[in-house]
């Protein structure tokens, strides 16, 4: 069996790392292949040091899989919390971080990120071990926040969601770091190595952490709503890709396993993961009956093998008839191409460029690829570009088998094509490929036009309102989460915002404007939206059903993105808002502050520079529109009408304690085409007559600016207002610091500044004689005297 040491070197990863946490290594069970893998790390826990896998088995009572058993009365527990402590004292001001694997969390230690795990797997998380997690804070004193560390597959996002829910509820802050720009199955063991080198990686990690928001599956949209697709998609993962796009999961069991089937005959075990992701979404999803059917098709016999055909005529009987992929012979100009293009790596990439050209793309600037889905561009974060690489050399092979007829010339020819489906060829394909015109894009070209909008059968065209099939060449990457039905309408969604805003309909339009606004990526209003009051006023349900709305387009980001005090200095979070039209933020603590240059950075239609971790740095120019949902309004010191002109307040003082709508939700989802056709009439109004602020939210603005002004408010507690009086700078300033202690304030003000500040209210400073005849600076206007210090 391999040891310990062979086992961190096929990782790259220090053997002291998992030596130091207790590490020994056991024989695991794949779940999928049917086999045993040797070489899985665990923790050793003293007497169960003899801890296997067995075979897995199918639950009678629950319907699940038993993943594994253990021989020696094996019990879940917390694992390595007081080493994580340890690793974060108090004076750090670092959050613990929840990580899901062993050698993850060992690893994560091993260079200073205070992690720790459940052993036991991933599904083993409940209150009990929440409990015990937030003791722990209770006993060391910890800021009681938590980071989840997601593993960047489904099975990491729904063990994520479980922990949420349980450490929410044992009252801890979660936040989530979660690698989803990231690979399929990307985890803090893989972000760890590949960010050893890097100085401060603790702080680093923490500054990656944003609000927890959990995954939820996109349900496909209903047949009714469904375009009818036209994809000419060459290769067979193209193909198979179109008709899972067109086919529904929810099906019966018999059709359901036969897709499965093709899948297997086509891809092998390579396309299971594919088939999972399509089942998925689907109402009576269920990942052990994936598993135990996947399985089933080993080992059948030709005659039982359905192939890519039947898939074709399925999704075309979908698709009201037409076939969704023209699955003929390659093109001419493909085939040509596959036969004249030089043996070599460039010509290589001629072959791919060829065959692939309208469904591939390469971003230079985040080292991406992106594959044409029939709707909009996505990232390949599972590899697929490396299946049509393959189908390419297998085109090839079939070029020169079909096209070449003399010897030495097809030996030589079918000697590249057959070499092609080596991996370190079909790399260098790639790799060249990448500089190909027809292929090669930069991160400006993506979600350029602001006035565009994906949704799930078309793109809306928001300057004219005409909706249009969806066109390569938009480069969208987004799409709202909504199907554009002409007609379509929102009658409860319409009700609750009257309850909302008390029966305003100035308020309400004004809203269904800036919601219309938000729509595109204009920013022209340079605004930030500011919705503040107590709880259970509707907030919160507002922001989740435009994030319901919007899809692609809508995104989070924790306060700490535009908090003065914030030490972060991590451009990780500007990064992922590209392309965003509408960010919530949710804040409920007080005494937080708006860092006002950032605000003015993103609302001020000026390009921003920032990178994605590792990844190089990039310029753009923000599309969203800031959505700060707050029940303490932050502190904001500058007094500028640059900062004041962008703050839009929208107050929800309608509390429905006691009468809340249970169904209220389930509702309004049910109402997302209306809602966006409400949107659209909003975004009418605001292109004729712009926000057109009312007047009752002009005044709660100034109210606001009034709170802020820290100086006026001294002026009416302490100050007389006289024209001809004086009173000595010093004594002024003395009384101002005073006066802010007593207050609470935690901040001083530098004399300057004040002096600035009376100077903008028309208190300037003069010279003139004190009453023992010195020379002393005044200011003129108002009085006040000395004020008792505060010890």
């Amino acid at each position: 069996m391999t040891n310990i040491k062979t086992f961190a070197h096929n990782r790259n990863i220090p053997v002291e790392a998992l030596e130091n946490s207790g590490m020994y290594l056991t024989q695991a069970y794949d779940k999928v292949t049917g086999s045993h893998k040797n070489a899985v790390a665990v923790s050793n826990y003293g007497e169960f040091r003899k801890y296997r896998f067995v075979n897995p088995s199918i639950d009678t009572k629950t319907g699940k899989l038993n993943r594994f058993h253990a021989d020696t009365g094996y019990t879940a527990h917390v694992r390595w919390l007081d080493e994580a402590i340890a690793l974060a004292p108090k004076s750090s001001k670092l959050a613990l971080v929840l990580a899901n694997g062993e050698v993850g969390s060992a690893v994560a230690r091993y260079y200073g990120i205070p992690a720790f795990c459940v052993a036991g797997g991933e599904g083993t998380f409940n209150e009990t071990f929440a409990r015990e997690v937030a003791q722990a804070y209770e006993r060391s004193g910890l800021d009681k926040k938590i980071i989840l560390a997601v593993d960047n597959d489904g099975t990491g996002y729904d063990s994520a969601a479980t922990r949420a829910k349980e450490l929410q509820a044992a009252g801890l802050e979660v936040y989530q770091v979660d690698f989803s720009e990231q690979a399929k199955g990307f985890d803090i063991e893989n972000w760890v190595t590949a960010n050893r080198d890097a100085t401060n990686l603790a702080e680093t990690f923490q500054g990656l952490a944003r609000e927890y928001k959990p995954v939820v599956p996109e349900k496909p949209a209903q047949q009714a709503t469904r375009q009818v697709q036209k994809v000419d998609a060459t290769g067979t993962l193209g193909d198979i890709q179109t008709c899972l796009n067109i086919l529904s999961p929810d099906m019966l069991r018999e059709p359901w396993a036969k897709v499965g089937m093709v899948l297997y005959n086509e891809l092998g075990d390579d396309g299971y993961e594919l088939w999972r992701e399509w089942s998925e979404p689907g109402n009576t999803y269920d990942e052990s009956a994936c598993i135990s059917t996947w399985r089933s098709f080993k080992g059948k016999e030709p005659k039982d093998k359905v192939r890519i055909g039947s898939l074709i005529r399925w999704a075309t009987e979908a698709n009201n008839g037409i076939n969704p992929v023209k699955r003929t012979e390659i093109a001419l100009d493909a085939k040509e191409t596959l036969l004249s293009a030089p043996l070599t790596d460039a010509g290589n990439a001629q072959r791919f460029t060829e065959m692939y050209k309208g469904l591939v793309r390469y971003n230079h600037t985040s080292r991406q690829w992106l594959i044409w889905s029939g709707k909009h561009w996505q990232y390949d974060n599972v590899g697929r570009i490396h299946r049509f690489a393959i189908e390419t050399a297998r085109a090839f092979q079939q070029a020169v088998i079909d096209g070449v007829s003399n010897y030495d010339t097809k030996k030589a020819a079918m000697s590249i094509a057959m070499g092609l489906e080596d991996e370190r060829k079909r790399k260098s394909m790639l790799s060249t490929a990448q500089t190909e015109p027809d292929i090669a894009t930069e991160e400006s070209q993506y979600d350029a036009d602001t006035m565009l909008l994906g949704v799930d059968n078309g793109v809306i065209d928001l300057r004219t309102g005409d909706f249009r099939e969806a066109r390569q060449n938009d480069y969208i990457t987004k799409l709202a989460n909504v199907a554009y039905t002409p007609g379509a309408t929102c009658q409860r969604w319409e009700r609750f915002m009257l309850e909302v805003f008390n029966d305003d309909p100035d308020i309400v339009k004004y809203v269904q404007r800036a919601v219309g606004y938000s729509l595109t990526g204009d920013t022209r209003e340079q605004v930030m939206f500011l919705l503040y009051g107590n709880g259970r006023n509707g907030k919160s349900t507002f922001l989740e059903t435009m994030a319901a709305l919007l899809g692609d387009y809508g995104d989070t980001t924790p306060f700490n993105t535009f908090d003065a005090s914030s030490l972060n200095e991590q451009t990780n979070d500007l990064a992922a808002l590209k392309g965003a039209r509408f960010v919530s933020i949710v804040e409920t603590d007080e005494d937080r502050r708006l860092n006002e240059s950032k605000v003015k950075l993103v609302t001020g239609q000026d390009r921003v520079k920032c990178r994605f971790l590792n990844k190089e740095f990039f310029t753009y120019k923000p599309q969203f529109k800031i959505w700060l949902a707050v029940n303490h309004k932050p502190q904001i010191r500058g007094t500028d009408l640059g900062i004041w002109r962008r703050i839009q307040t929208i107050p929800f003082t309608v509390n429905f304690t006691g009468r809340e709508d249970k169904e209220l939700d389930t509702t309004l989802r049910s109402e997302l085409p209306g809602i966006l056709n409400w949107a659209l009439e909003g975004l009418r109004d605001w292109l004729s007559q712009g926000l057109n602020t009312p007047t009752q939210l002009v005044d709660a603005a100034t109210s606001y600016r009034k709170e802020n002004d820290i100086v006026e408010k001294w002026l009416d507690d302490q100050a007389t207002i006289e024209p001809e009086a004086k009173v000595s700078v010093a004594i002024a300033y003395q009384n101002f610091g005073e006066w802010m202690k007593l207050e609470g304030y935690r901040y001083t003000m530098t004399k300057d500044a004040f002096s600035k500040r009376l100077a903008e209210k028309g208190f300037a400073v003069s010279v003139g004689k004190d009453e023992n005849r010195k020379s002393t600076r005044f200011y003129t206007g108002f009085i006040c005297g000395l004020i008792t210090p505060v010890r």
